[in-house]
């Protein structure tokens, strides 16, 4: 634990985040699985916010766990 760069989980994982946030509501676009109900903007946002956020938590997670992790 003392060796993990924080700044680094946090700056990756946020921009993870985001990509897989905007990909996710694209994916979602184009196969018309589920509707939206809000504007084009405030989806990109939630999205984007949302998927830093989970990511951030997931890569400091994995950062904590790395030794436990097989890969």
């Amino acid at each position: 634990m003392k060796n993990i760069d924080w700044r680094k989980v946090v700056v990756k994982g946020s921009a993870a985040g985001v990509i897989s946030g905007w990909l996710a509501m694209a994916l979602n676009q184009i196969t018309g699985v589920f509707p939206f109900e809000n504007s084009l903007a405030h989806n990109l946002t939630t999205f984007a916010v949302g998927g830093a956020l989970f990511c951030i938590v997931i890569g400091g997670f994995m950062a904590v766990a790395r030794a436990q992790l097989p890969f």
